[in-house]
C-alpha cells in the first residue's frame, strides 16, 4: 500500500503505533486520516503556503525550501510522499521567483 501511494512513508511511525495496538491497516489509515491526497490538492496547499510566506521566499530564494518543507509536511500530514512534496514546493518557489 505504501508503494501504491496510498499513504506516505512519513506516516509509518503513526501507522506502527496503531498496528501495535491491534488496529488493522485499513483502520489505522482511516483513524489517522491518512487517505492519500492527489497531486492537485497538494499543489494548492503548497501554493497557499508559499504565497503566505512570499516575503520570506523572495528573501531566501531557493534556500526557503528547507524551512518550508517542515510547514508543508505538517500541513499535508503524511498524505503525500515527502519527495513529491519537495518537488511541488520547489516548483512553486521557482514559479514565484521567475
Amino acid at each position: 500500500r505504501l508503494a501504491d501511494g496510498e499513504y506516505a512513508k512519513e506516516a509509518l511511525p503513526d501507522m506502527f503505533r496503531m498496528l501495535s495496538k491491534g488496529s488493522t491497516i485499513d483502520q489505522a489509515i482511516q483513524e489517522l486520516g491518512l487517505e492519500s491526497m492527489g497531486e492537485q490538492d497538494a499543489s494548492q496547499i503548497i501554493a497557499r503556503i508559499v504565497k503566505e510566506r512570499e516575503d520570506f521566499v523572495r528573501d531566501k530564494g531557493t534556500g526557503a525550501v528547507g524551512p518550508l518543507m517542515g510547514v508543508v509536511m505538517e500541513e499535508l500530514k503524511g498524505k503525500v510522499d515527502g519527495k513529491k512534496a519537495n518537488e511541488l514546493l520547489r516548483a512553486e518557489i521557482s514559479k514565484l521567483l521567475s
